[in-house]
């Protein structure tokens, strides 16, 4: 993970310490979650499955 160092004047410091939060909390927690589902799109049933569903949504729309 990286660390950026702390600005000398204080000034925009409450607005940079909400960003990185928001990006700890993107790369600590969202990065994770995603993790499995992604590799389970790697698997050729479950992209042969989700496949089926989309183009069934979407031939159902059309109708």
């Amino acid at each position: 993970m990286y660390a950026k160092p702390k600005a000398k004047d204080s000034s925009g410091a409450d607005k940079e310490q909400v960003t990185d939060k928001i990006i700890s909390l993107f790369y600590g927690v969202v990065t994770p979650m995603l993790n499995p589902l992604i590799y389970s799109l790697r698997n050729k049933d479950v992209k042969a499955a989700v496949k089926n569903i989309l183009c069934r949504k979407h031939f159902s729309e059309g109708t």
